[in-house]
């Protein structure tokens, strides 16, 4: 089984639902947006592996329901 995690929410949640969070904001902020150009480049690149990963840390686009079979998509293009 491969795990996955949508890396925006968990950002979100650990700065938005922890009270104790306030000096995380400014560089959960920050490693969003380096998260962002990542996911960028990793599009320009459209390397199937790279493409997997992404997909699995929720750095995509891709609707949850429809994660599952992009990776298929991306392994079946190894």
């Amino acid at each position: 089984m491969k795990w996955k995690v949508h890396t925006p929410n968990l950002l979100k949640e650990l700065v938005e639902n922890n009270p104790t969070a306030w000096a995380l904001r400014m560089p959960v902020v920050i490693f969003r947006n380096i998260l962002g150009s990542l996911a960028e480049r990793a599009i320009a690149i459209d390397d199937p592996d790279l493409n997997i990963l992404m997909l699995r840390l929720g750095l995509y686009e891709v609707h949850p329901t429809e994660i599952d079979a992009a990776i298929a998509n991306q392994r079946g293009r190894l």
